[in-house]
């Protein structure tokens, strides 16, 4: 099943801070680990990561972590939090 990803905007915002606060270097790697997060989230939410209560799912991706739900009703995995980890 492909997935359709929102991040919340607070989600969006953690991100933003991330990158901001990462050196050049780091900043690359923050922006690879959120395409792969992205792209990972898009084609495999449902097994991707461990999970927390209820619907919620936590993933780690070098330098990022995310906490995320998975619609599969609707085809939707909302990013609800991110952080450099």
């Amino acid at each position: 099943m492909i997935y359709h990803v929102r991040w919340k905007r607070t989600a969006q915002e953690e991100l933003a801070d991330v990158w901001l606060s990462a050196t050049s270097d780091d900043r690359e790697a923050v922006t690879r680990a959120a395409r792969n997060l992205d792209e990972q989230l898009r084609l495999d939410a449902h097994d991707l990561g461990e999970s927390r209560t209820g619907d919620e799912r936590i993933v780690f991706g070098s330098p990022l972590a995310a906490v995320f739900e998975v619609d599969q009703q609707h085809s939707v995995v909302h990013v609800l939090q991110v952080w450099r980890y």
